[in-house]
């Protein structure tokens, strides 16, 4: 060790590669490992680059025998910085043993030695994920649980390593890069192009990423008044273990073509690179410490964030969105951002950039605190994981593999031996046969000559056939016509017949006399079957009254509803239907198989199954049932569903009335938050050898939830689920997800947010559905500017705004479907450019929403918005529209694609927005992509949990 050193200290990472960003950690790292005494060894992908760049003494990382001797000789080992743990490439435990082989793990071997050796290891400025694989995860857990000390460079990493189930200390600092003190720039040239500078870099399929950059810069970069550097942030390529950038940017310059001044700059050199950014007028990075470093210079920049890290940077530093673009991102969001980026125009805050400057320190004082601190006390903990000696387990695999290939190939050469041998033989063989052969094939020709002349007679017997054929099918022909004579004459008679009986059953429904003995009908039925004829005659009196009243008696027709289903005769069930059938065959056909299915899955009451707009029962129990799970849909039987017994509405899924369905044991019952009908003492005595959900859909909330006597009963079922009732919560959305969390952990809770049915709205058959004229006027008169919205108009709408966008924009046409929850229609504004069209069968639903030009979602700003997850943004993605919703309905914009506004002047801009997107193919494209990943089959995939043990 060097006198002037007190500490060996050995730092590991992607170095040696050339890559200026983590080449840049390093110079910054081993300036603060020499100023805390510590001396600099580096675990280099190429310990000759990296010497050459730092002076520093580096190791190999990929030999393991050099590591063997290096890391004994350690005080400490430092991991890192940059994102080297993450499943963009292989990351496995077999990685550990195979030196040829690339994999993320090779940055383990040396933990693995300095934990082997007490040499404590400091996991410092990471950046973690993705970790897609449960193997990768392991790992992480394994490694990182065995660290001195860890920090991250964001709070994503930071929240992956504590949901791998890291308990360690983690500190979050911002990338070490941002310690840097470089302000200004050179002299600017004395000609007026300016300079703009691009860092780009290989990614994935980059053909319509690329293809967007070069029209980008053809489209918005003057030949006359720019001039382009490129940049490579990474040039050095070692086969096998490195690759540089040039090859791809030099397909990149031949694209953009020779009428633009182009200049490739490769070096490693971290100065030269600073100095070239100092000189640049712009910038446009795809690497993450091109993006700090532009910002430190104070550049005009656009970002594309082609990686997680690039995005969360962005969002660190409140960077405008206008000037981020991703790979996915469409042409025309290209060329905003480049038209925005010409203003050349700085855009960060300098107390953002100072905040992110005293962050960057704390992995300096990481580093002070163990050096200074703890080294010279210093002790290692080996967990299980390494508690093997690792390096003769890694000499051992290398003797096995040795072995192996050797076996290999001294097998191999005995197969090439025996191929050889058994081809001499053969050759040997066809010349004996050779002559034998030359006399059959003398016998062949003269056979052949033969069956040549019987061939003759042959054609022309099937000539003679196909006359015959011919003349067969005439005959048939003039058969058919004439039995097809006789069937239309016959289904004709058979058809007037039965319009003969129609027209008879209507004298008779229309007669005085039948309607005399109405009566007499119902005093029969309420003889046989009281409490049904009862329940139906106060049913069809209530969806005969007024909306407003129907309003004031709902507390009374949940009250019936609830008394009827608890006093039904269940052992008197009669079928209205000749598909329905009764309990006892249900059970002896249906439910005595249900070993063939995954699971048996009870939807309780919550609204009829035939109603005119599905919603998300009916789409969970479906997409269950095409999942393989037996559905037993539960109904009150209050608006259109008429079932006695059970009745199969869709695949697996069967709607029902019986109260028998309770004596069904070892099944997952889902009780809705919004369903009045249930109580904690219904819960629990059904819960025995059954599973219950508790799917919380809605804030109880008296815009949703009704009169206090509802929300009281609502919020008891609630309290009961959240202290134990349910087995499991499943949410609709994420702050729905974060509030059931917090009550019965995160384990019990599922999120399973809407979703939409991508076969029915994709369905070629809207497209020729036949719609009413006033409907097909309209959209005529605002062609190319219709708004439209579909679903309840109820409470929650922003009828104030809605009314003020009306007003100011007569140019629009506005489509409202849906039905009228307490008297939402009344509130909406009435004008010429307002169609109301009241509710629409879900069936056809989608051949009327086709016609729109743009979505609409106008929830008024409050709690509803910001927890509810629409089940209509999917079936919107699903159409390949544009949709515009209020800012803070949080579900929906998460998804970057839906505009959004919070005023009626912001809806009235991003409508317009709307509008020149509505025709972009790759803008319809994403709309469909979004639909499929947002399909009801995925959803319930969330929910097989609930059926496991």
């Amino acid at each position: 060790m060097n006198s002037k050193f007190n500490f060996k200290i050995g730092i590991a990472g992607w170095y040696g590669a050339g890559n200026i960003g983590d080449e840049l950690i390093l110079k910054i790292a081993s300036g603060w490992i020499n100023s805390l005494g510590g001396e600099c060894i580096v675990l280099s992908i190429s310990p000759e680059v990296t010497s050459k760049l730092h002076g520093i003494e580096a190791v190999d990382i990929l030999d393991v025998e050099e590591l063997n001797n290096i890391i004994p000789q350690l005080d400490l080992l430092i991991v890192g910085g940059g994102g080297l743990f993450q499943t963009h490439d292989s990351f496995s435990y077999k990685g550990l043993f195979e030196s040829d082989r690339s994999d993320v793990s090779c940055y383990l071997r040396p933990i693995a030695l300095a934990i082997h050796y007490q040499c404590p290891v400091i996991m410092w400025a990471q950046g973690i994920g993705p970790l897609y694989t449960v193997e990768s995860r392991k790992l992480i857990k394994d490694v990182f649980s065995a660290a001195s000390d860890i920090s991250v460079r964001d709070n994503v990493s930071f929240s992956l390593l504590k949901e791998v189930g890291i308990s360690n200390k983690i500190t979050v600092a911002a990338d070490p890069v941002w310690s840097l003190s470089i302000h200004g720039s050179v002299d600017a040239k004395e000609y007026g192009k300016k300079r703009i500078v691009i860092v780009v870099r290989p990614w994935g399929d980059s053909s319509e990423w690329k293809s967007n950059l070069v029209n980008a810069i053809k489209d918005n970069l003057d030949p006359d008044k720019h001039e382009i550097i490129w940049l490579p942030f990474q040039s050095v390529d070692i086969p096998g273990r490195s690759s540089s950038d040039i090859p791809f940017i030099n397909k990149l310059i031949d694209a953009v073509g020779d009428n633009y001044s182009q200049m490739l700059v490769s070096t490693s050199e971290i100065d030269e690179v600073i100095d070239i950014l100092k000189a640049a007028d712009g910038l446009i990075a795809m690497r993450l410490h091109a993006q700090i470093l532009g910002v430190l210079l104070r550049k005009p920049a656009i970002f594309l964030e082609y990686d997680n890290k690039m995005r969360l940077q962005s969002e660190a530093i409140n960077y405008p969105c206008s000037l981020r673009l991703s790979l996915d991102s469409s042409a025309q969001e290209w060329n905003k951002a480049f038209l925005e980026f010409q203003l050349l125009k700085f855009n960060v805050d300098e107390q953002v950039i100072h905040a992110q400057y005293e962050s960057a320190l704390i992995n300096k004082e990481i580093l002070e605190g163990f050096i200074v601190h703890k080294l010279k006390n210093k002790t290692a903990d080996t967990p299980s994981f390494y508690s093997k000696d690792w390096m003769d387990s890694w000499r051992v695999k290398l003797v096995f593999d040795a072995l192996t290939r050797n076996n290999e190939h001294v097998s191999s050469v005995c197969e090439r031996l025996n191929t050889l041998e058994s081809k001499i033989n053969e050759v040997i063989t066809s010349k004996l046969y050779l002559s034998q052969e030359v006399e059959n094939n003398n016998e062949l020709l003269e056979s052949l000559k033969k069956n040549n002349e019987t061939s003759e007679q042959l054609s022309n017997k099937i000539e003679r056939v196909y006359e015959l054929f011919l003349e067969s099918k005439e005959k048939m022909q003039e058969m058919d016509s004439k039995e097809r004579c006789v069937r239309d004459e016959k289904i004709q008679t058979l058809q007037d017949m039965l319009d003969k009986k129609d027209k008879e059953m209507l004298s008779i429904y229309s007669s005085t006399s039948w309607r005399i003995t109405t009566p007499l009908r119902v005093f029969k039925n309420l003889l046989l079957n009281p409490k049904k004829t009862s329940y139906d005659i106060m049913k069809k009196i209530f969806w005969l009254l007024p909306t407003h009243v129907r309003v004031k008696l709902s507390k009374v027709r949940h009250a019936i509803i609830r008394r009827y289903m608890r006093s039904a005769n269940i052992s008197s069930e009669q079928q209205n239907d000749s598909n329905d059938i009764s309990w006892e065959v249900f059970k002896n056909t249906i439910l005595s198989s249900r070993d063939k299915y995954k699971g048996v899955f009870v939807q309780e009451m919550v609204i009829d199954w035939n109603v005119p707009l599905y919603q998300r029962p009916q789409h969970i129990s479906s997409a269950l049932g095409r999942a393989g799970y037996l559905v037993i849909y539960r109904t009150p039987n209050w608006s259109a569903d008429n079932v006695n017994g059970f009745r199969l509405v869709s695949e697996n899924v069967w709607v029902t009335n019986s109260a028998h369905v309770d004596e069904i044991e070892g099944t997952v019952r889902s009780f809705y938050s919004t369903a009045y009908a249930h109580t904690p003492e219904e819960m629990s005595s059904v819960r025995k050898g059954s599973k219950i959900i508790y799917e919380y859909i809605d804030h109880i909330d008296p815009a949703i939830s009704g009169d206090e006597t509802n929300i009281k009963r609502l919020r008891a079922l609630q309290e009961y689920c959240f202290n134990g009732g349910a087995d499991y919560v499943v949410a609709s959305a994420k702050k729905l997800e974060e509030e059931a969390i917090n009550a019965v952990g995160k384990e019990k809770v599922i999120l399973a947010q809407n979703g939409v049915d991508t076969r029915h709205y994709r369905a070629a058959a809207h497209k020729s559905t036949p719609l009413p004229q006033s409907y097909t006027d309209f959209i005529y008169k605002y062609e190319g500017k219709v708004i439209g919205y579909f679903g309840a108009l109820a409470p929650w709408l922003w009828y104030e705004a809605i009314a003020e966008l009306v007003k100011s924009r007569p140019d629009l046409g506005f489509v409202f479907i849906g039905p009228d929850y307490y008297g939402g229609a009344d509130k909406l504004i009435k004008a010429d450019n307002v169609l109301y069209l009241g509710s629409i069968d879900y069936k056809i639903l989608p051949a009327y929403a086709l016609k729109f030009d743009v979505c609409f979602i106008p929830f008024a700003i409050g709690e509803i918005a910001r927890t509810t997850s629409p089940l209509k943004l999917f079936e919107y993605f699903a159409l390949e529209k544009p949709v515009v919703v209020t800012s803070e309905m949080y579900e929906c914009v998460a998804f970057k694609e839906v505009l959004h506004s919070d005023s009626a002047d912001g809806f009235s801009r991003e409508i317009d927005k709307a509008i020149s997107l509505k025709d972009d193919p790759v803008f319809k494209k994403r709309m469909s992509e979004l639909a499929d990943m947002n399909d009801w089959d995925a959803r319930a995939d969330a929910f097989a949990i609930t059926f496991e043990h």
